[in-house]
């Protein structure tokens, strides 16, 4: 019993003193901590460590966990409501995430055949092909910023991120950073118009030597060049236009003229005196 009392009382000392010595550490951490504010509040009159902090967190993209670039809100169907109607979701636009993140996200949910996900605030239901499923619902020009009112406020007091974050770009205000997102920077991807393959819009010309559109009648030596609308300028000289009642061999607009001297129509016409 004594040996048992003694290596206790042993170890509630080394507890004592382990407790001191953080006790210590708490301290001298804490004046290292004031130390640090007062150089702040020299250097900044107005400087507020938990203000600052708090600003850091709620500029924060709920998705890349970076500093929210082009900032844009859900617009869903909300879980709780049966009205079935297109709403804005509340948690995301309290906290709204990046213009890339949202589309990032709709292509995951898209590649994987969802046509509805969850917000990340599991208030609603998104659609990941509808074009209204993020930004202001009743702009206007579904190809440009997502939403025109809230960038416009934002660039009158000069706040948000302007600079790409892919290519580095300095657009000045988050209007043209959402236009330069969607239809200028080299980084963002672009559907091939011939393989309808979505590639980086700097390395589509290097795509497009190696995907083009040929004629399966004259091989890959003829490349076709595609009209917006779909149509093609190629005339095909080995189409097929129809069939010589004669001999019953194909004829096309290559041979059209040659096989006007076809044999057995020439035998045909020959007669006997």
């Amino acid at each position: 019993m004594t040996t048992i009392k003694t290596g206790m009382n042993s170890m509630l000392d080394e507890l004592k003193e382990t407790l001191v010595k953080l006790s210590a550490s708490k301290s001298k951490l804490k004046l290292e901590f004031d130390k640090y504010k007062k150089e702040c509040s020299k250097v900044l009159p107005d400087f507020d460590l938990k203000k600052e902090k708090k600003e850091k967190e709620t500029n924060i993209c709920p998705y890349c966990r970076d500093t929210v670039e082009v900032p844009v809100f859900w617009c869903g169907y909300s879980l709780t409501d049966d009205s079935n109607k297109l709403t804005v979701c509340e948690p995301s636009k309290k906290t709204p995430h990046c213009l890339r993140c949202a589309k990032e996200t709709m292509k995951f949910h898209k590649e994987n055949n969802r046509n509805i996900f969850k917000c990340w605030g599991n208030c609603c239901t998104v659609s990941s092909r509808n074009p209204r499923a993020y930004g202001e619902m009743f702009r206007k020009d579904l190809n440009g910023p997502p939403c025109p009112e809230m960038y416009s406020l934002l660039d009158s007091y000069k706040v948000g991120k302007t600079d790409c974050r892919l290519c580095g770009e300095d657009c000045g205000t988050i209007t043209e950073l959402a236009n330069h997102i969607l239809k200028e920077c080299p980084e963002r991807e672009v559907k091939c118009n011939i393989c309808n393959k979505l590639i980086i819009a700097k390395n589509m010309k290097k795509h497009h030597e190696i995907c083009f559109k040929f004629c399966n009648l004259c091989g890959p030596e003829v490349r076709i060049t595609c009209n917006p609308d779909g149509t093609t300028d190629h005339i095909c000289p080995n189409l097929k236009i129809g069939h010589c009642k004669f001999c019953h061999n194909p004829i096309t607009i290559g041979n059209f003229e040659k096989h006007k001297e076809c044999p057995k129509v020439i035998a045909r016409n020959l007669v006997s005196q």
